[in-house]
């Protein structure tokens, strides 16, 4: 757990240096939920990754609220865009089970 919290204030740290993509950053946020080892819905991610990057991850006039739309499409990009297939999954209800 601390190499996870040492990556997580790397990265929170760095990501306007490092210019993180919101894909990059929901694999991320997926790895801090344990996605390499069981499905994390999609909700889950979206609060995590609102918590750890609000201003990637809320809506434009209610900041203080996490964005599932922004994450929904994170994902699709992470499972299916140009990083290559870095996640797997299906959206939809039910879709998880």
């Amino acid at each position: 757990m601390t190499q996870v919290w040492r990556m997580h204030k790397s990265v929170a740290m760095n990501k306007k240096q490092l210019r993180l993509t919101n894909p990059e950053l929901v694999v991320y946020v997926l790895g801090m939920l344990g996605g390499e080892y069981r499905p994390v819905h999609t909700e889950e991610i979206a609060v995590k990754a609102h918590q750890l990057f609000p201003h990637s991850f809320s809506w434009v006039n209610y900041p203080d609220l996490p964005d599932k739309e922004i994450t929904r499409r994170a994902l699709i990009h992470a499972r299916d865009g140009n990083l290559g297939m870095l996640v797997e999954g299906r959206t939809g209800r039910g879709a998880g089970r």
